[in-house]
């Protein structure tokens, strides 16, 4: 399968699934996207107590 047969047959997939359908798999990788996030501040700085990890996961997500 060249990747314009496989572009092709996955918009296909994508148009055949139900607003809602749609709307669970779109939210469902946000949140995992969140959990990326949150999983590499933790694993780059350990020693953050609570307020110092929400505080550098806003800056990672946000921005300053």
């Amino acid at each position: 399968m060249t990747p314009e047969q496989a572009e092709a047959l996955q918009v296909e997939m994508w148009r055949r699934l139900s607003l809602e359908e749609r709307f669970r798999i779109v939210a469902a990788m946000i949140q995992d996207g969140f959990a990326l996030v949150a999983a590499s501040v933790r694993a780059g700085h350990p020693e953050y107590t609570p307020e110092e990890f929400r505080a550098a996961l806003r800056k990672r997500i946000y921005g300053e």
